[in-house]
Formats: structure tokens, sequence, C-alpha cells
């Protein structure tokens, strides 16, 4: 099965693969009714592939799928994303990553983990055997009569459009991931109560510098509408 980045399609028209911008034009009104089918797709999560018949289902390498559940059980006894990722980094444990881009369709990688990636996949609800639609809302910023940026808002669980329960194989219970939610909301809680703003309290602070400040305006210019462009669709998906 091909897939590109970003780029949702109905699993009835699986010939017709689009790019982003064409895919959430044709899709933004009745994908909700594809999706409460469990029909509407997105880059699959690492850990997971589609197979011929576009079901989810586990990485066909089973250390991929080592990999995803380690994250899981650290967590269980650590109890941060942080020190889940201190742990992969002080045991020298590379971790995978499945692309989906053109040209490098399904090729894996492996390398170090981030606290984001890490906290990317306690936030999934795919690993639970959920399919989820609605997840996110993009807000698009307008500053001089120009999208400027793109605001990605987190919605609670009650606001997501689409819950299916039981659509392919789990690696943790609905449970633990609502456990773990609850645990991620703390660790954040307690490390804005000690001024870290969200990072983990046992993490470094990190400085921002004048330079950084500038490094960072150059690059937003150039990269601003792609990310626009990426952001929009997948965010509702995912």
């Amino acid at each position: 099965m091909i897939l590109t980045t970003g780029c949702c399609w109905d699993l009835r028209e699986l010939g017709a693969i689009q790019n982003c911008m064409e895919c959430a034009s044709a899709y933004r009104e009745p994908n909700v009714n594809i999706a409460k089918k469990g029909e509407l797709r997105c880059a699959p999560p690492t850990g997971y592939i589609y197979d011929p018949d576009g079901n989810l289902v586990f990485d066909p390498d089973e250390s991929v799928v080592a990999a995803i559940r380690l994250v899981f059980q650290q967590f269980q006894l650590l109890g941060t994303a942080f020190k889940v990722m201190r742990y992969f980094a002080q045991n020298q444990i590379p971790f995978p990553r499945r692309i989906w881009r053109p040209g490098d369709i399904g090729t894996l990688h492996w390398g170090s983990v981030n606290h984001s990636r890490i906290t990317a996949i306690l936030h999934n609800p795919t690993y639970t055997g959920t399919y989820v639609y609605g997840r996110r809302r993009s807000l698009p910023i307008i500053e001089s009569g120009q999208i400027a940026r793109v605001k990605t808002q987190q919605l609670p669980q009650e606001e997501w459009k689409v819950i299916i329960h039981a659509s392919h194989p789990a690696y943790i219970s609905w449970e633990e991931y609502l456990e773990n939610s609850k645990q991620l909301k703390r660790n954040h809680a307690s490390s804005l109560d000690d001024g870290q703003l969200g990072t983990p309290r046992e993490g470094r602070r990190f400085l921002w510098t004048k330079q950084d400040s500038l490094l960072v305006g150059l690059v937003s210019g150039v990269v601003r509408s792609v990310l626009y462009k990426a952001v929009l669709l997948c965010s509702e998906i995912l």
C-alpha cells in the first residue's frame, strides 16, 4: 500500500493518491462520515503499518514492536516521559521510525529518541487499538492580512468526533492510556509549579538567546507556508 506523508485517503479509492491540499479540499466536509466508518487514514504511527487490505496491523519487524512496548513498560516503571527518554539514551537503545514520504515509502530508520517522540507515543490513543478522528483543531493565525502561522489546538476527549474501540491490534489497554494521560498531566502541572514551563522536573533548563530568536525567525519565514499546508489536514485526523 502506498501512502504519502500528511495525506489522507478513502479506503474505497486507494488508487487516487492526491497531495495534501487537494485531499483536504476534497474531504473537508464528507471526511467525518468516512471517519465514522474507520475508513479515513493518515500515516500510521511507528509500530503499525497497513496491510494489503488496508487494515492497521503491528509492524512485521519484531524489534520495532519491542521498542514501542518498551516505551509503555518503562513509563509504568519510571513515571515520566523524560525518564523514559533517558532510559533509552543511557542504555544506548536505538528507536525506530518508518518514513512515509514519496521516494522513501515505509523505509525503516533507527536512531536516538527525544522527549517529544516519547510524549507523542504516550498521548496517541491509536496504540490502544482505537480509531480516533478529530483530536486536534488547526487554527490559522492571521497577521497583517496573511496567515502568519498555524496553531494546533488539542481538543478534550469529549469533543473528539470519532472514537472506535477495538479497531486494530493494541499495545496497551484504553484504561492504561487514560491513566498514562492523567500521569502526564500531573507531570506537566508539577513542572509548571517548579517554574520550568512544562518541562519535566528532572530535566535541565534550556537557555534561549537573542541569536536563537533571530535564527528561528529566519527559518520560520521559509517553512511557514509548508507547515500550514501539512498541518491543516492531518492535525484533524491524528
